[in-house]
């Protein structure tokens, strides 16, 4: 039950059309669906089937380059002996000797007890010679690089030896050193043959020593996938990769049979291989796609035929509604149908046109209330308003469109009195009574007040609205707006705070200065003290005039900084301008206790500051006077600031306490 209602759910309101050929599209895709499974899994059988056969041919070639490098040994141990038997010498001796008619490379011939120091004395190296010098059949070396005494210099080049044979019971090698490029010829005919394959030789060590493709760059170098080659079992494995030019390649690999460690890989560039099975994948996709447009244009065909009586229905019942059942309206024509229930349709579509006839006059009446309603949004957006309000002539609440855009809370919940609670609750008594007061006949609102948004932020707003009259008798209701009066209301708090805090530091000025200092004389006595400081910065003035303006303010930021850090929160910190700055501090114990923080202040303040990459050195002198109730705001600011007078006059970087005189003591 639960499908089918999902499926009927998910075709509700569908067109006849689209459901028609939405069937057959469903009745097709399973046919679709194998036929692509059928050709991915074809295109995966090619692709072993090509990967197999990329296999046999490394194996194939294992067994070729095996084979070809054995015949070359027996070659080269002929022609060797050949040239011992011309040669002189003991069997201990070594010779060298370079037959270019037959061999075209220079032969080694070493035959004492430490055949590698002979063969280094003739300019191989220690590795070279360790891998020659002892071989069973053939042995091979690793791809090098002679020295520019041999016959073939700064060529990627391999060593052959074989054992050979020097007469009376003497036994010794012969050795040839080869040019790489020279060794396996037959590779590089494979290429110019056609077969696209990318043939590869290397070493023990993975340096390439033939090349089907771009030899003269790849000979020496090692091959990009040795990594992969190491970690394939003996009998090789295949693995994609690139070539040493970025190229997209298939690779088989096989070791070469008596190669010593040598492993050929052969590979196949990934277009050509694609190129073999996508055509007929193409074609496949096209004749599919075809049949899929043309069982459409059959459905659509069909579809028509069957549906254009029903179209034409719902046409004349759309023409209907539209022009409100109007007698003089002329609907589309329904044609004929061989389907008895379209005739049906058609007298329940008379009877509904008789029933809309018999409404237009409600019709009318509600296009009436919308018009109202047009009116009222208008209003809205002449005012560029957050949210639009109405209330009744009594006040309650009926709609506040735009509402939950702004504070989250939905329409229903703001209705009545609800909306209150989303207003901060410093400002609800203000809203009740400005609200009151309209009511009571003033015929307008206008109040602001803070509301919290959707965000859990405060925003101010302005609630204006006026009575309305609806054209229903002599009824009237209440419509307004609220307004974003959030930036003004910053800007105006920014005026109120510039003009009691300096800009720069943040600091109080000396109006907040006399206003806490009226406050601390008002609470001075019974027990509390309180103590006024009087800074002023020494060298400040050198600063501003050798490293600029910019430098003196990021001073006076630090400085202020470090005052902060000094003092309660209970304490008041202002900037009197320039270098100056003062504190009131409040409930101390003892005299004792201002000089402590002026002294804690001179050392603060002394030690050195890094500015903008400056190291800037000043110094601080301090002036206390402390706070009497029989004092004035004026009087004290003077004490302390002689007291400052007097620090600076005893070398500056100290401090002094004003000295009440003894006949203004208070007993």
């Amino acid at each position: 039950m639960k499908i089918t209602h999902f499926f009927g759910s998910l075709l509700k309101g569908r067109r006849a059309r689209t459901l028609a050929v939405g069937s057959f599209i469903i009745a097709f895709l399973p046919v679709v669906a194998t036929s692509v499974v059928a050709v991915w899994w074809a295109g995966k059988a090619y692709q072993d089937a090509a990967g197999a056969q990329l296999s046999e041919t490394a194996r194939s070639l294992s067994q070729s380059i095996g084979s070809e490098l054995s015949i070359n040994a027996v070659i080269f141990r002929s022609r060797a002996n050949a040239l011992l038997i011309d040669g002189e010498g003991t069997a201990s001796d070594i010779h060298s000797y370079a037959d270019t008619e037959a061999l075209r490379n220079p032969v080694i011939f070493a035959a004492g007890t430490d055949r590698v120091e002979e063969l280094k004395a003739q300019g191989l190296s220690q590795a070279i010679a360790a891998q020659i010098a002892f071989p069973n059949k053939m042995a091979l070396s690793e791809v090098f690089v002679p020295d520019a005494g041999s016959a073939w210099p700064d060529k990627p080049s391999i060593a052959m030896s074989v054992p050979q044979g020097r007469g009376r019971g003497h036994s010794g090698i012969a050795v040839q050193i080869i040019p790489a490029e020279r060794l396996l010829r037959g590779i590089q005919r494979d290429q110019q043959s056609g077969r696209g394959l990318l043939i590869t030789v290397t070493d023990a060590n993975g340096r390439v020593i033939a090349r089907s493709e771009k030899a003269a760059e790849s000979i020496g170098r090692q091959t990009k996938y040795w990594s992969k080659l190491q970690h394939l079992p003996d009998d090789g494995d295949r693995f994609q990769g690139y070539t040493l030019f970025g190229e997209p390649v298939t690779y088989a690999a096989r070791n070469i049979v008596g190669g010593t460690g040598w492993m050929v890989t052969v590979g196949e560039a990934s277009g050509s291989h694609t190129a073999r099975w996508a055509p007929p994948l193409v074609v496949l996709i096209v004749v599919l796609t075809f049949a899929l447009l043309l069982g459409v244009f059959l459905a659509l065909w069909t579809t028509r035929k069957l549906l254009l009586p029903v179209r034409a229905l719902a046409e004349r019942a759309q023409y209907i509604a539209e022009n409100e059942g109007a007698d003089h309206d002329i609907p589309p024509h329904v044609p004929e149908s061989f389907v008895r229930e379209f005739d049906q349709l058609r007298e329940s579509l008379q009877r509904a046109e008789d029933v809309l006839r018999q409404k237009v006059e409600a019709e009318q009446q509600a296009k009436a209330a919308l018009a109202l309603s047009e009116r009222r949004y208008r209003t809205l957006a002449e005012a560029g308003a957050l949210v639009f309000w109405i209330r009744e002539e009594t006040g309650e609440v009926r709609t506040v469109t735009g509402w939950k855009e702004l504070t989250g809370q939905t329409e229903t919940d703001a209705l009545g009195d609800g909306w209150m609670g989303k207003i901060h609750a410093d400002d609800r008594s203000g809203v009740a009574v400005e609200w009151k007061k309209a009511l009571d006949g003033k015929g307008h609102i206008d109040v602001e007040f803070r509301v919290c948004t959707a965000q859990g932020g405060w925003v101010w707003v302005r609630a204006r609205g006026a009575r309305f009259r609806t054209g229903e008798g002599s009824g009237t209701q209440w419509i307004g707006v609220l307004e974003d009066v959030n930036e003004r209301r910053q800007a105006e708090s920014r005026i109120a705070y510039l003009a009691h805090h300096d800009a720069l530091t943040g600091l109080c000025n000396r109006v907040v200065l006399r206003e806490r200092l009226g406050e601390a004389i008002e609470t001075s006595g019974e027990g509390r003290l309180h103590a006024m400081h009087y800074i002023d910065l020494d060298r400040f003035k050198a600063v501003n005039d050798t490293m600029g303006h910019a430098v003196g303010d990021a001073l006076l930021v630090a400085v202020t900084a470090r005052i902060r850090a000094l003092v309660r929160e209970s304490d008041t910190v202002a900037r009197l301008g320039g270098d100056e700055f003062a504190i009131i501090q409040t409930d101390i114990q003892s005299e004792d206790d201002a000089e402590g923080l002026a002294r804690r202040l001179v050392k603060k303040l002394s030690a050195p500051y890094r500015i903008e990459g400056h190291a800037v050195s000043i110094g601080a002198s301090v002036g206390i006077s402390l706070i009497r109730s029989n004092d004035s705001a004026d009087q004290i600011l003077k004490q302390a600031d002689g007291a400052l007078y007097k620090a600076k006059r005893g070398g500056r970087g100290g401090h002094r306490v004003h000295e009440v005189p003894p006949d203004q003591l208070i007993h």
